[in-house]
């Protein structure tokens, strides 16, 4: 079973699929080319679909509450349990873009399925560290913070742009 918050999300049928993916980019500009450059590991996103009986709307209506939380205007990160998500190392996920709810009249039961994406991911991580690492200034004794001229922080102005762009 997944938990959000130690929270079960209660229901049966439970389905959860995790994707794990590496993002390259093509270096010929042919699609038949196998050169191709590394450009990291993106989060882990995990597919979930499960059922909840008619006569458990709280269920839904707990799982909607959820999926609206926002936290400094953007989803809320959610601590996740559940037992291929936390062994491969995706431990926090905020919900993506739709809940969909759909109504299974034969089982009188509602479908629902939603996405998690990773947030705080080891990927995440690293692209913080080079950015923090391109925007260091070290300073030696014989150089102390008001040497440091406008073109210096222009430089490092710049290089923040060009590792966002590539994010």
């Amino acid at each position: 079973m997944l938990y959000l918050d130690e929270k079960p999300l209660k229901g049966y049928n439970h389905n959860i699929s995790i994707s794990n993916r590496i993002e390259r980019e093509e270096l010929t500009g042919s699609q038949t080319s196998t050169l191709s450059s590394f450009k990291g590991i993106k989060p882990k996103v995990m597919q979930v679909t499960f059922n909840i009986r008619f006569e458990d709307e709280n269920h839904l209506k707990e799982i909607n509450a959820l999926f609206e939380s926002i936290v400094n205007g953007a989803p809320k990160i959610y601590t996740i349990s559940e037992p291929a998500a936390n062994a491969i190392g995706m431990n926090y996920a905020a919900f993506s873009e739709n809940l969909d709810i759909k109504s299974l009249d034969p089982i009188k039961a509602w479908g629902l399925s939603f996405t998690l994406i990773e947030s705080h991911s080891n990927a995440e991580k690293r692209k913080e560290n080079e950015v923090a690492d391109s925007l260091s200034v070290t300073n030696t004794p014989a150089q102390n913070s008001q040497d440091v001229g406008i073109s210096d922080v222009e430089k490092q102005l710049d290089m923040l742009e060009i590792a966002l762009e590539n994010s």
